[in-house]
């Protein structure tokens, strides 16, 4: 590290040179950084449920559905059904669906002179009010479109269309936005399901990155500006992160590493992060050239009290969030790399490029302006002084605060849902809500039927257990191959209720899927494989939350269990397990990030202080610091999810710095052979070291308090929860740790080394 630093006071302009071009190539392959949508992409691709759920998309036609939704008071007119038809008709042309039907096209099932008729429902459109309310009335006694075409009270008509496999979601939603914009008016048009949050998820990521960033810089500037009052000053404090921001990102680029909702922050936390180095150097800088007055003696001072620090900082404060490598979710293990690559590259910029421009730089003002700094310090000094006096009552409170929040820390929510990851007034939860009102949810569960499904026993099976499931509340409108055969064995017997049943006969089974075969095979296909080996049953879930969805599948599980026999299998499946796996990996990673952030810093710690004392006394406040990062996410009911997830680990990474520079001023001012008592050396390090701690302090806050303008919420909570982070992370670091070395001092002779 000193060796870095002599090269950029020695050749300033060659080192200059170097990070221009390495920005450059980095900037050209910043340029188009892809963006990743899907939230259930973040699994593994060897999960269990993953390889279940693909699967099941390329037998069954794909996974993936969305419904075009055409809402009014009286949809049974003449030109509403037009429009519906139009509408569907064009969607049809499409390529990128497999299935599309609403009422214009789907098939109904009836006889014809004792002879089975499968053909459209609506052959055509009529003209006439009694001929209109027949058909609505025909549609809201077929158990086969209510809840899937027309909503229980008629006011709200779906085209169902389901998406291939592969397909990019948020080209093919804006495609079939502009094919229903033109029919929109009087009847309220819209889309809704997962692709359609998907996209609107890729819509606001791009916006967060054109928001975010360029108000974390107005706002770094601002308060740099104010603590420093030199804008020049500001700019070399400023520009470390900024580099650092384009080498991440081109990083990305040549990866070929999408942004996420989960990364789509991370440029901001760069801002952040990345300038406190900078801030901690020129801060340490100023303070040396004041007393020296001169360039090159306060550059080598400076870097002889920081150099080293300043490395196992930014390796500590990078571990904090490569500890999420260890991460089974592909998006969290992302946004923690690259997070702790560009604290690196911040890291390392602080210590190459601030140092090169520090040495061509003309003296300013800030030289100055040094000395007005005093009333500052009288606080700092003051507040060492109450430090000392009151060292056990700061223990016992600040102790007995983590104690209470561990307590807590059971309580708090874990959320998967993705409508929750937006805000209440959203479109997203808006429409959400309608749907589960219209048309039970936008999740989509499957059951995956193993057996012999031709075997009356096992569609009875089928059946059976459909009915059970239309007794667990959250579920919605169950369906099968066996309602279709149920509606066709009715037909066949004059539309007598009674034998709305399955066959008793295989081979009478297995001439209805031929019937049907011959007018709608592709919706046979979402149904049942060619041999007839296994089966899907769907429904909806108009449930979101994760314990609310966990509570149906343990239920289902339930129902399932008393059916199950050598000839049949059931196998969960769809959106709503995906949402379990996620959650189930999260809590997983959580503890797993946490206690490698916790034994990596420990050891890093151990040999910066080179003592196993020394790492575990400093381990403390930031354990300390973890537990009241838990006890706000109780106390203001914020969630566990993949934002939230990150902040464990990444608060033992970024609160180290505090730590290792207060020891640092302190041990340098206790050491064996120093004329410094414990309370003056007490005192000298916080002066020294508390400006620029609560400087920084003050920087970060604002930065991540940009994050709370996030369209989503999970960012949201991250900004809040880092800000509060930083404010006891600094109070901790000249407060609880001070006292705690003043209480411990006699007992740990590494201080003195």
């Amino acid at each position: 590290m000193k060796k870095l630093v002599e090269i950029a006071i020695k050749y300033p302009w060659r080192v200059i040179i170097v990070i221009v071009l390495l920005t450059a190539i980095a900037g050209y392959f910043a340029i188009g950084v892809p963006v990743q949508d899907d939230i259930m992409k973040t699994l593994p691709e060897n999960d269990p449920q993953v390889k279940l759920f693909n699967d099941i998309g390329k037998r069954f036609g794909g996974t993936d559905y969305f419904l075009v939704v055409m809402e009014g008071d009286n949809l049974f007119t003449h030109p509403s059904l037009e429009k519906l038809k139009t509408i569907t008709d064009k969607l049809e042309s499409l390529p990128e669906l497999n299935r599309v039907e609403s009422l214009t096209n789907v098939e109904d099932i009836k006889a014809h002179r004792g002879e089975l008729d499968i053909s459209k429902f609506m052959e055509h459109i009529p003209d006439n009010t009694q001929a209109l309310e027949t058909i609505k009335q025909d549609a809201l006694s077929n158990k086969l479109y209510l809840g899937n075409l027309i909503s229980p009270n008629g006011k709200a008509l779906a085209i169902l269309c389901q998406i291939k496999k592969d397909i990019n979601s948020e080209l093919l939603v804006n495609r079939i936005d502009k094919i229903i914009q033109p029919y929109k008016g009087p009847e309220n048009i819209y889309l809704i399901g997962v692709p359609v949050d998907n996209d609107i998820i890729s819509k606001a990521i791009h916006s967060d990155l054109g928001k975010l960033l360029p108000l974390a810089i107005l706002i770094n500037i601002i308060i740099m500006y104010i603590l420093f009052r030199n804008f020049i000053s500001v700019v070399l404090r400023l520009t470390p992160a900024l580099v650092a921001i384009v080498l991440t990102v081109g990083t990305m680029g040549l990866t070929h590493t999408p942004f996420t909702m989960l990364s789509v922050g991370m440029p901001t936390l760069l801002i952040a992060l990345g300038s406190i180095y900078s801030i901690h150097i020129m801060t340490r800088y100023y303070q040396l050239l004041e007393h020296t007055k001169n360039n090159e003696q306060a550059l080598k001072g400076m870097i002889k009290e920081l150099g080293m620090p300043m490395l196992f900082i930014g390796l500590i404060t990078s571990m904090g969030f490569f500890a999420n490598i260890s991460s089974t979710l592909t998006q969290v293990k992302q946004a923690g790399i690259f997070a702790g690559v560009g604290i690196l590259f911040s890291m390392f910029l602080s210590v190459t490029l601030v140092p090169a421009l520090l040495t061509l730089r003309h003296r300013g003002k800030e030289e100055q302006i040094a000395n007005k700094k005093s009333g500052f310090n009288h606080f700092l000094e003051n507040l060492s002084i109450w430090v000392q006096r009151h060292n056990y009552i700061i223990l016992v409170i600040g102790i007995g605060l983590a104690a209470f929040a561990i307590y807590r820390v059971k309580t708090i929510n874990t959320e998967t849902d993705i409508t929750k990851f937006f805000k209440a007034d959203s479109v997203v939860r808006k429409t959400s809500e309608k749907t589960v009102k219209n048309f039970g949810g936008v999740f989509v569960l499957q059951i995956l039927v193993h057996g012999d499904i031709n075997s009356p026993a096992v569609m009875n099976t089928m059946a059976k257990l459909e009915d059970e499931l239309n007794t667990i509340n959250g579920i919605h409108y169950p369906f099968s191959i066996a309602d279709l055969i149920e509606k066709m064995n009715e037909v066949m017997h004059d539309n007598n209720p009674a034998y709305h049943t399955i066959p008793d006969s295989k081979n009478a089974i297995a001439q209805y899927l031929l019937l049907y075969s011959m007018s709608d095979q592709k919706m046979l296909d979402s149904l049942i494989t060619p041999d007839s080996k296994e089966a899907i049953i769907q429904a909806r879930i108009g449930k979101f939350g994760f314990h609310e969805i966990e509570q149906i599948v343990k239920q289902i599980e339930q129902k399932i269990q008393p059916l199950e026999t050598k000839d049949i299998h059931f196998t969960l499946s769809g959106s709503p397990m995906l949402i379990l796996t996620i959650n189930k990996h999260l809590i997983e990673n959580q503890e797993t990030s946490l206690y490698i952030s916790i034994i990596a810093v420990f050891l890093l710690l151990s040999i910066v202080f080179r003592s196993l004392i020394g790492g575990l006394i400093t381990l403390i406040p930031l354990v300390i610091k973890v537990s009241y990062n838990y006890g706000i996410m109780e106390i203001f009911h914020i969630p566990l999810n993949v934002a939230t997830g990150l902040i464990a680990s990444m608060t033992i990474g970024v609160g180290v710095d505090y730590i290792i520079h207060f020891v640092m001023g302190f041990r340098e001012r206790f050491k064996e052979g120093s004329s410094h008592s414990i309370d003056a050396a007490m005192k000298e390090a916080t002066v020294i070291t508390g400006r620029s701690i609560l400087n920084s302090a003050i920087v970060l806050v604002g930065d991540f308090s940009v994050l709370t303008l996030s369209s989503f919420l999970p960012m949201i909570y991250f900004g809040i929860l880092s800000a509060s982070m930083v404010i006891y992370s600094s109070i901790v670091s000249i407060t609880l740790f001070p006292a705690l070395l003043q209480v411990a001092h006699k007992h740990l002779k590494w201080l003195k080394k």
